[in-house]
């Protein structure tokens, strides 16, 4: 995640939006919206630009995304998929849900009995 990348730099934008979008959808417990991906992404390249190296940039998002209102609370109040994915991982783990279970309410699949009791 921090690590900077190596290789063509002129790839380093797109690089920085396919971390983040996995650490925002992990942090928020849901999928992102571009416009989110994009707001974080402008943030760690305006930080590079600005002569701060790749790793303190990164660094610096990742503070931004855990300071955010959206990583510290429970907001979910729709039966939406991701709702239940994050009611069901924090009442059965006391944490944020795995990938397997983000992949389960990405593909639609928690209100199947079978596929929720799988994940318990």
């Amino acid at each position: 995640m921090f690590a900077a990348p190596v290789g063509d730099v002129l790839k380093l934008n797109g690089i920085i939006t396919d971390r983040l979008r996995m650490m925002l959808s992990l942090a928020f417990r849901e999928d992102v919206s571009e416009t989110t991906v994009q707001r974080f992404t402008k943030y760690t390249m305006t930080l590079i630009d600005s002569g701060v190296d790749f790793t303190t940039a990164m660094k610096r998002t990742m503070a931004a995304i855990l300071a955010s209102p959206r990583f510290f609370y429970i907001h979910n109040h729709s039966d939406s998929q991701f709702a239940i994915a994050s009611r069901l991982s924090f009442f059965l783990w006391g944490s944020i849900p795995d990938q397997a279970l983000l992949a389960s309410a990405r593909n639609g699949e928690l209100t199947t009995p079978a596929v929720l009791e799988s994940h318990v």
